[in-house]
């Protein structure tokens, strides 16, 4: 369970970041996670350490990384939607569906990579060069945190088979993965994956109406006449099987 601390930089940064709170919610339990695990495997604990973040709007991640003590840059689409820039060591504008896929960055540049929610935006066809740049960049014993959804989750096997939208401006998944399907085009760089993962990060969250969430789902004892949520609540006992969690995590290290 994250610490109170870690709780503490997150919470500081959607306060000071502020308009897109309904996005904190729906987050925060994912972006908790990597906060803590970044704080315990810094590599060199009396150095501090970069990280770089792919796609970084809203910025909460970024922002709370940095008030804990750690040195980030970031690439996204659109740097004029990200506040408080002046808080990044580098920060770049780049279109991750370019072609030929080419991060503007140096080689061995950063100690970390986050890669948050990310992949299933871009095109396919992208993946592998994806990998190979995050490779190229991250410095030896580097580490690459990646979450995205899980295309077998029970929510994508109630709803759809897989999350096709058109996409715009970045927004909107293009593709989602299945966990051996993403280990298998990572494992074409030289990227060595540590861990691979099914974990819920949404499960309990509840919805209230468009962009707005609650945390814990029991309280929807306040929203009686929820009975998506009330479904979601019933739904809890099967979202914990494995291969039906919500989310993939893979740590994976140069």
């Amino acid at each position: 369970m994250p610490s109170s601390s870690v709780a503490t930089f997150l919470d500081k940064s959607v306060n000071k970041i502020g308009p897109t709170k309904w996005y904190s919610a729906l987050h925060y339990y994912r972006f908790l996670f990597i906060i803590n695990y970044l704080l315990k495997r810094k590599i060199n604990k009396n150095k501090k350490e970069t990280v770089l973040e792919i796609g970084v709007w809203p910025g909460y991640l970024a922002f709370a990384l940095s008030l804990a003590g750690m040195e980030v840059s970031g690439i996204d689409m659109k740097p004029e939607r990200i506040n408080l820039t002046d808080y990044f060591k580098d920060f770049w504008q780049y279109d991750l569906n370019s072609n030929p896929l080419i991060f503007p960055c140096k080689d061995n540049y950063c100690n970390y990579v986050v890669a948050s929610e990310v992949i299933e935006h871009l095109n396919p066809k992208n993946s592998s060069s994806f990998f190979s740049e995050i490779e190229r960049i991250l410095k030896p014993d580097g580490l690459l945190i990646l979450t995205t959804p899980n295309r077998n989750s029970l929510h994508n096997k109630l709803r759809r088979s897989n999350m096709i939208e058109k996409a715009k401006d970045g927004h909107g998944h293009v593709y989602e993965y299945v966990e051996k399907e993403l280990n298998k085009i990572i494992s074409q760089s030289r990227i060595k994956i540590l861990s691979s993962e099914t974990i819920n990060f949404y499960a309990n969250v509840g919805s209230l109406a468009k962009n707005e969430y609650f945390y814990p789902l029991t309280s929807f004892r306040h929203y009686p006449n929820k009975l998506f949520n009330i479904l979601k609540l019933l739904a809890l006992p099967a979202k914990q099987i494995p291969p039906l969690k919500d989310s993939l995590i893979i740590i994976a290290q140069k």
